[in-house]
């Protein structure tokens, strides 16, 4: 008897463990290595190249973003805009544009895509110059939205240096009327509007860009860029309702935050590298990936929620079952329609897990059932 249950306890403690070191199950950063796209655990670990055709000096991936679930990717490559599935597999052509593609954001459920291009525009000549004096050419960014497939291609902003979406909306950066003229980020009134309908983030003197949102929209990570290095800084917390800032979250030169889905962690580029820290209290940022720029964090089921599978293992009944995704478990053991043992555990990752539960005295596998509640 004691030998079952010594065979019991290392069957939970080697699934246990094996939920634990699966680091593609749930959580992974979608990011760029190079030329090309890749995918890797939050903690660095089990690296793998979504693209090959990126090469050096030639046609590269300028650009990536990615679906809550990661099962759509939204590219820049060669100044054109596409769309790949979760393999890095080009599911559309090149989406319509109407100057060179620069930005391409997938909103976070798959179904849209927002780009930034660079128009030729004539802007008029400066105010005092001689009469007739032409006007002055160049490239003026705009924001346009469209379905996933290129369809209802809508301009939606002029002037934007960077954008996101916020759930279903889209922001985008937006000048203040008084100098310095610092960029803030701003919700629109609409996702084909060229107005802003709020403030999600605003500093008075300085440049603010790569907005992040928490997963309950209620926070704001931004990159707060100094005039000396435009585009990269500190990562500051705003508040999404009032625009204000709430605390910095790290210092030095970053860029592209981009947050955990539990809301507990922030990613960003750093030098050229990927870089995680808490969101909550001291940020305790450590290194991830060498070599990976504009990090993306997704979250996919890990396992399919199959019905329960309950063994009798001496006195113990051992219940494998479906963590679709990190988080708390609640396994409840049912003999005959009712309850007779409950455990509630926490998945680190997600994927399948065994949970042991004492066995009712008597109880044979084929009378007990299980029933999973996820919180």
């Amino acid at each position: 008897m004691a030998a079952r249950r010594l065979a019991a306890v290392v069957t939970v403690a080697v699934a246990a463990l094996a939920a634990d070191a699966a680091p593609a199950m749930a959580d992974a950063l979608v990011y760029r290595c190079g030329p090309n796209v890749c995918k890797a655990a939050p903690n660095g670990t089990g690296k793998q190249r979504l693209t090959t055709d990126g090469k050096p000096g030639g046609p590269l991936y300028a650009w990536v973003s990615a679906s809550a679930d990661g099962s759509r990717l939204a590219v820049v490559n060669a100044t054109f805009a596409y769309v790949l599935d979760g393999k890095g597999r080009r599911i559309t052509g090149r989406l319509p544009r109407g100057g060179v593609d620069v930005i391409a954001e997938i909103a976070p459920d798959g179904t849209q895509v927002a780009t930034v291009e660079l128009l030729p525009e004539i802007t008029p000549a400066p105010v005092g110059s001689p009469p007739g004096t032409p006007g002055l050419s160049g490239f003026v960014p705009y924001m346009f939205v469209m379905n996933a497939d290129g369809s209802g291609r809508e301009a939606t902003a002029r002037v934007v240096v960077d954008m996101t979406w916020l759930g279903a909306r889209l922001v985008r950066t937006d000048t203040s009327d008084t100098d310095p003229f610092a960029y803030g980020i701003c919700l629109l009134v609409t996702n084909i509007d060229f107005q802003c309908e709020r403030d999600v983030a605003r500093d008075p003197t300085q440049d603010l860009f790569n907005p992040a949102f928490s997963p309950d929209g209620a926070l704001a990570a931004v990159v707060r860029s100094p005039s000396t290095t435009i585009g990269a800084g500190p990562i500051v917390l705003y508040d999404a309702a009032t625009g204000a800032p709430v605390r910095r979250l790290v210092g030095g030169e970053n860029t592209q935050p981009t947050w955990s889905p539990d809301g507990r962690r922030i990613a960003f580029e750093r030098g050229g590298d990927i870089y995680v820290a808490r969101a909550t209290g001291a940020p305790r940022e450590r290194r991830v990936l060498k070599r990976g720029e504009q990090p993306t964090w997704t979250s996919a089921a890990a396992c399919k929620a199959r019905r329960p599978r309950v063994r009798v293992r001496g006195r113990s009944a051992l219940v494998s079952a479906c963590a679709a995704q990190p988080g708390r478990l609640t396994v409840t053991l049912l003999r005959a329609g009712r309850r007779v043992a409950r455990r509630t555990v926490t998945a680190v990752t997600g994927g399948r897990l065994t949970v042991r539960l004492r066995r009712p005295s008597g109880a044979r596998a084929g009378e007990l059932r299980a029933r999973v509640t996820s919180r």
